[in-house]
C-alpha cells in the first residue's frame, strides 16, 4: 500500500489528464478471464471490471481495468495505492481523502467520483469478506 507517502501531483487539468492516460497505458495485464460477470462492478458509467487475488501473507493483489482510457487511468491511482494492502488497510481507507492528498479530486465529474466510490466501496466489502473469513 503506497498511500503514506501521497503527495500532490494532479495539479493542472491538462498534465493531469495525460498522466491518467499514461497510467492507464502502463497498468499490468488484466487477463481477459477476468472481465467477467462476477468482477463486474456496478454502478460505474464506463463498465469497470475488479479482480482480486488474496494472498497466504493476507496482502491483495489487485488488478482493476475499464474500456474508458480516463477512468482505466484514475483506477490505476486506486490501484498503485491499494494493490499489496492487508485487508484492514482496504477497510479503512478514505479515496476521497486520498484523491483530495493527491490533487486528483477536484479533476473528477461527478459521474466518475461515483464510479470510484462503487469500485471502493466493492473492494472495501470484498475486504472485510476476507478478514471475516479469515478471522
Amino acid at each position: 500500500m503506497s498511500n503514506e507517502s501521497a503527495a500532490p501531483i494532479f495539479q493542472q487539468r491538462e498534465q493531469s489528464l495525460r498522466e491518467l492516460v499514461s497510467i492507464a497505458r502502463n497498468m499490468p495485464n488484466f487477463e481477459a478471464a477476468w472481465r467477467n460477470a462476477e468482477n463486474a462492478v456496478s454502478g460505474c458509467e464506463a463498465q469497470v471490471w475488479m479482480h482480486t487475488e488474496w494472498q497466504a501473507n493476507g496482502h491483495v493483489r489487485l488488478r482493476l481495468d475499464s474500456e474508458s482510457r480516463l477512468v482505466k487511468g484514475t483506477l490505476g491511482v486506486l490501484q498503485q495505492a491499494l494493490d499489496g494492502a492487508t485487508a484492514a488497510q482496504i477497510v479503512n481507507f478514505d479515496v476521497n481523502a486520498y484523491f483530495a492528498k493527491i490533487g486528483l479530486q477536484r479533476f473528477l465529474s461527478p459521474s466518475r467520483n461515483n464510479g470510484v466510490f462503487q469500485v471502493t466501496r466493492q473492494l472495501q466489502q470484498r475486504a472485510a469478506a476476507y478478514a471475516a473469513a479469515n478471522a
